[in-house]
């Protein structure tokens, strides 16, 4: 299960690191997990675009904005789970104990986080 974990933020790095490189966001390595997700969401444009599509669906703009921020900020946080999870439970430096619970919800967060990058 550690080394799962490790798999999943693996594919967020190589996630965030494609759209530092394609973004021109500068190094990578200078910024945290979830710096990297926050900021590669914000060069991707994603929540304005959710945003922008909830409203084409005929949403009022404050409740689109609501939604949107609240999936933002959902979003940050499965990022500093998983950022707090990979140095406290994934097998990168060493096996480690997990709580198996964590570990299955943060391949869901990956997936998703890993998705709205695209």
């Amino acid at each position: 299960m550690s080394g799962a974990l490790a798999t999943a933020c693996a594919a967020v790095d190589s996630t965030t690191r494609s759209v530092y490189v394609t973004e021109g966001l500068g190094p990578p390595s200078k910024d945290s997990f979830q710096s990297r997700y926050k900021k590669a969401l914000e060069a991707r444009n994603t929540i304005s675009n959710i945003t922008r599509e909830l409203i084409d669906l005929g949403w009022k703009k404050a409740d689109a904005d609501r939604l949107s921020s609240n999936l933002q900020g959902s979003l940050n946080q499965g990022a500093y789970v998983m950022q707090a999870l990979r140095s406290g439970m994934s097998d990168v430096h060493g096996s480690k104990h997990v709580a198996n619970s964590l570990v299955y919800n943060s391949l869901k967060w990956a997936a998703l986080i890993v998705q709205m990058l695209k």
